[in-house]
């Protein structure tokens, strides 16, 4: 009975670092998918940069600071104040 406890937990352990590793893949083909969308001039850029924010929020939060800027900048730079707020709104 003790070893079949012991072998659950093994397994159990094992199937936890699988799955995790099966989301952290999805998330970074997801952040990939988006930087590959970003287009040069585009004015809905702050969008993806957005969603590029939420996906590092739990991963990286330097990377996640970095595109949360860049969508605040891009919506400054266009004066898109509206943009702005939505950013910071979906940020929080």
């Amino acid at each position: 009975m003790f070893i079949n406890k012991l072998l659950f937990e093994k397994f159990f352990l094992v199937f936890l670092l699988f799955s995790f590793i099966s989301s952290f893949s999805q998330e970074n083909k997801q952040i990939d998918s988006l930087k590959k969308s970003i287009t040069i001039n585009n004015q809905k850029n702050w969008s993806i940069y957005n969603e590029i924010s939420k996906k590092y929020y739990s991963i990286n939060r330097e990377s996640c600071l970095k595109y949360f800027n860049l969508a605040i900048n891009l919506n400054k730079k266009n004066d898109y104040n509206k943009g702005s707020l939505a950013t910071i709104k979906i940020s929080l």
